[in-house]
């Protein structure tokens, strides 16, 4: 048996209001990009001297694939099944720990709207409450809900589509589109210095 791990969220709101969370975390995605080129700045050294170039040196930077503060590869990829919604980020964890407003945005302006989903079969569903003790029904409870996050993920990621990209709709924070943004961005800052 292989090793899966799923660290996800249910979207306890309709769809229209997911349009809008990830319209804002977008916003969030730009203004952490802007702030890491203006942070690592090297382009000149470079020869990067125009939005244009440096909009195709940070989609070069995706394409490679490595893990560089120049690489702004970041993406959410959202499920539906049955009647839940469920969302999975991908390449915001930099950001997450870098940025106190993401934080703030994911744990307190939306908390209401994302519950965990996480599954994971290679440990128990209480791993991380050792110290809480709880009653034999709290317990049965709890495994139970977590079988049916392995049966939701096992429908999910059937064997005709095993990666996110083919099981689900990805919202691309890192399209060509945004980065043209943070590469403008990026130079209008410096007209104003």
């Amino acid at each position: 048996m292989s090793t899966k791990i799923y660290d996800a969220f249910l979207w306890k709101s309709n769809p229209q209001e997911l349009q809008i969370f990830l319209n804002d975390l977008r916003e969030k995605y730009i203004d952490w990009s802007f702030s890491q080129l203006k942070k690592y700045n090297f382009f000149a050294e470079d020869g990067i001297d125009n939005c244009i170039k440096l909009w195709k040196y940070l989609g070069e930077q995706i394409q490679t694939g490595k893990r560089d503060p120049h690489n702004l590869e970041a993406s959410v990829v959202v499920f539906f099944y049955e009647n839940l919604i469920i969302i999975q980020f991908f390449g915001l964890d930099s950001i997450y720990k870098d940025d106190i407003s993401l934080q703030r945005f994911l744990e307190e302006e939306n908390k209401n709207l994302l519950q965990d989903f996480h599954y994971q079969n290679q440990t128990d569903p209480y791993y991380d409450d050792d110290d809480v003790l709880r009653t034999e029904e709290e317990y049965k409870l709890i495994e139970e809900e977590y079988e049916n996050r392995n049966k939701v993920w096992k429908k999910i990621y059937d064997k005709r589509r095993y990666t996110p990209v083919d099981a689900g709709l990805v919202y691309d924070l890192s399209c060509q589109t945004t980065l043209f943004e943070i590469a403008d961005k990026y130079f209008e800052s410096l007209k104003t210095v």
